[in-house]
């Protein structure tokens, strides 16, 4: 009963309930100490730390999550529980601890190879999900793209080829492709997905396609292709359609502020916090929501404007600090626009000491090649600016390697020509 009334609670967003339903059901019996009840408890254990984690206590889902890991290891390490308990410590874990939620995905797949032939379809379809995306969050793209296209096999097979779920799975590989920096593979691949698609669910269907073309835009830096309007998200967010349109949501508001239309993508950053509530909080989506922010922050110019964005760079340090979120890339991005905003300030101790933040996360995976290029160039200005003139070179060879596929009108190639003309790059490697 606590079982499916939490499910039921949650996929009416009515999260708090759902939270107190669930601790009631792990509580409840806690005294039986038979394989069956604390397997149920195990599996209740991890359905609660879900959604404490969209509830932003991320403290406690965690806590919840790793008990329940252990006692379902102990109690039934083959067991159906097993695979639920590490597919959702693998999506905890993928906005804030790219490393810990791969090594959840690692062993999510030791646990389908020992199973291989006895899980259910579907379960295997959604565990595929989870694992791609901590590979993808851990730039092992290649990885990614084949278990999303193994993904969409299954998810033809018992949804059928026109459903949602494979349409997803195709429409989210092609994305993959353009995050490892193939743009053009990734369009073909959307494209010819979008075209074979005869399902009932056309207009739902091109909706997506467009979104998804907006993403892929931002990621090559091609400017011109930013439109996509609010009701093309609200369209989407009814099921079953919903599955990544706050991620698309806030790749539309990049592709904005890329594109300089402040106005616009600050509207877009207000429509994503008022539709999903896990954008409030530190959940996957909530991390790239704060360096959204940041970033419009920072896009304003001027000494106010500065100031504004170091306070808000360092908020953001501070919360993800809290949670013990170090390890992820908008930890390293707020040290970044951090540092810089000192220099410009003339804080050159505070900058020397935000960059040796940024030096110590350089292991830090990047969502995709674009956004590790932007990165680079970060790093090259203020290397620059501290008088590092091999870290700057260093910077800029990596900021070219990342960005050599980018659109021609693209800003980040724009920034990547205007760095590489500066005097103090012309050394060395960099100018050959």
């Amino acid at each position: 009963a606590h079982t499916s009334l939490g499910s039921t609670l949650y996929h009416l967003h009515r999260f708090e309930e759902c939270a107190e339903v669930r601790l009631a059901g792990v509580r409840w019996r806690s005294a039986e100490d038979d394989p069956a009840t604390r397997q149920a408890r195990g599996a209740l254990m991890a359905a609660l730390g879900s959604v404490l984690s969209v509830l932003g206590r991320r403290r406690e889902a965690g806590e919840w999550l790793e008990r329940a890991d252990r006692l379902i290891e102990q109690v039934a390490p083959m067991g159906e529980a097993r695979r639920t308990t590490l597919s959702y410590l693998a999506t905890f874990h993928a906005g804030t601890a790219p490393a810990r939620a791969l090594a959840s995905a690692r062993q999510a797949q030791a646990w389908l190879a020992a199973n291989a032939g006895r899980v259910p379809i579907e379960g295997e379809q959604s565990t595929l999900n989870h694992v791609a995306a901590a590979l993808s969050a851990n730039e092992r793209w290649d990885e990614a793209a084949a278990l999303l296209a193994r993904s969409a096999v299954l998810a033809g097979e018992f949804y059928g080829n026109e459903s949602p779920q494979r349409a997803r799975d195709l429409a989210l590989a092609a994305t993959v492709h353009a995050r490892a920096g193939r743009h053009d593979e990734a369009l073909r691949s959307l494209d010819a997905w979008f075209a074979e698609y005869r399902g009932p669910a056309r207009e739902a269907a091109e909706l997506m396609h467009r979104a998804r073309a907006v993403e892929l835009a931002w990621l090559h830096g091609q400017v011109a292709v930013t439109e996509f309007d609010g009701y093309g998200f609200d369209r989407m967010r009814s099921d079953p359609w919903q599955s990544d349109v706050d991620q698309l949501a806030v790749a539309r508001a990049r592709a904005l502020l890329l594109a300089g239309h402040v106005d616009a993508a600050r509207a877009g950053l207000a429509y994503i916090e008022q539709r999903w509530p896990a954008a409030r909080v530190l959940t996957a989506l909530g991390t790239r929501v704060r360096q959204l922010r940041l970033l419009l922050v920072a896009s304003v110019d001027g000494t106010d404007g500065t100031q504004l964005a170091l306070e808000a760079a360092v908020g953001v340090i501070d919360e993800l600090a809290q949670v013990d979120a170090q390890g992820c890339w908008t930890w390293r991005v707020a040290h970044e626009v951090a540092a810089l905003c000192c220099l410009r300030l003339g804080d050159m101790a505070g900058a020397a000491r935000h960059a040796t933040a940024v030096r110590e996360a350089m292991a830090v995976p990047a969502p995709s090649v674009a956004e590790r290029g932007e990165s680079a160039l970060r790093r090259c200005e203020l290397a620059q600016a501290l008088g590092d003139a091999a870290a700057a070179a260093a910077s800029l060879l990596q900021a070219r390697a990342d960005l050599q596929g980018q659109h021609t009108d693209s800003p980040r190639a724009l920034c990547l020509r205007q760095l590489s003309a500066m005097p103090s790059t012309q050394t060395g490697e960099v100018a050959a």
